[in-house]
């Protein structure tokens, strides 16, 4: 009687086994999108030495040499990837609209001038579209000179001459800021960040977020979408599907130290 006991405990076991596995594999053939994170991309060459380490390794997680950056373009490229507008993304996430098998979302944030000399051509070359995330308080009036050892943004000029490629989103108006380590959207008053949102909305074309440092709690999701915003971007990892949350949207964040079958499973 024990083994007949033992052998069904086996078989019940097995049974929730396999029963999980093909749970996994049907969750992952539902449609999904990844959606890609950039802040600064620098040719080696021209890399500061506030970035690397002594032997010339970046060390900072918000930048990705160019020489990385084209070779995961050019991987998107090769394998017949989809670089989905705002609205294409917005249109599967809420509304389940069908979208290309191979579809991503790439994005930066702080609309960094590295990004426009940089990222901006590869991005063109292979006639992708992307997003940018602007602080918008912070955006030069004049262009000046780039400067790999300064920490420039993109100006206002530099915007209407990517328009080709980059969508422009918020990334606040002032609040890309923290105070004791802590991101002011989680510290000032919920009237204050509305003000500073809706002053934001004003001056990009599109009306999506980001947060800033990735910080944020459910009390921002309705002064968000009070705003005018319909979706908001996080840091946290993971694929995006139908139905998420559009308040707390999934991103990856592409460091330098990340080899191409890492960042090929990202995509995937």
């Amino acid at each position: 009687m024990k083994h007949y006991i033992v052998l069904a405990l086996i078989l019940l076991f097995i049974g929730i086994i396999v029963f999980a596995l093909l749970k996994i594999k049907a969750y992952k053939e539902i449609p999904h999108v990844s959606v890609l994170m950039y802040h600064d991309v620098f040719y080696k060459k021209e890399l500061p030495s506030k970035y690397t380490d002594k032997r010339g390794n970046i060390t900072d997680t918000c930048v990705v040499s160019a020489e990385n950056f084209k070779k995961q373009m050019d991987f998107l490229k090769a394998n017949n990837y989809h670089t989905l507008t705002l609205d294409e993304f917005y249109d599967f996430v809420i509304n389940g609209a069908k979208i290309p098998p191979k579809s991503v979302l790439i994005t930066f944030d702080d609309g960094r001038k590295s990004s426009y000399i940089n990222a901006y051509p590869i991005l063109k070359e292979n006639n992708f579209n992307a997003v940018m995330f602007l602080v918008t308080s912070k955006i030069p009036n004049k262009t000046a000179a780039f400067n790999p050892n300064k920490y420039q943004r993109m100006s206002k000029e530099e915007i209407n001459n990517s328009k080709d490629v980059f969508e422009f989103a918020s990334h606040t108006h002032k609040m890309h800021e923290k105070e004791s380590e802590t991101a002011y959207l989680l510290l000032k008053s919920l009237d204050e960040i509305k003000n500073d949102l809706t002053e934001s909305l004003k001056l990009v074309d599109k009306p999506y977020f980001a947060y800033p440092y990735g910080r944020y709690n459910k009390n921002l999701f309705p002064i968000i979408k009070e705003s005018g915003y319909k979706m908001a971007f996080a840091t946290s990892k993971g694929k995006v599907r139908t139905g998420d949350n559009p308040y707390c949207i999934n991103r990856y964040g592409i460091k330098e130290k990340y080899s191409m079958n890492k960042f090929k499973r990202f995509a995937d």
